[in-house]
């Protein structure tokens, strides 16, 4: 069972991966998958980053 410090530490750590992807293709002139790359972004989790990154900011 996860408790609410875990839960928010995991959000934290999305939040600043998608911000560091976003960094990455705007100022790099990388695809999200090759920023991803660079980052090291598990395969596993790719498709959550992929979908937020979809999503209107």
């Amino acid at each position: 069972m996860c408790n609410l410090s875990e839960v928010i530490e995991e959000r934290g750590i999305q939040k600043e991966s998608l911000r560091s992807i976003h960094a990455l293709m705007k100022n790099a002139h990388l695809s999200s998958k090759e920023a991803m790359d660079l980052l090291e972004i598990p395969e596993s989790d790719r498709a959550r980053y992929l979908a937020l990154l979809k999503q209107p900011q």
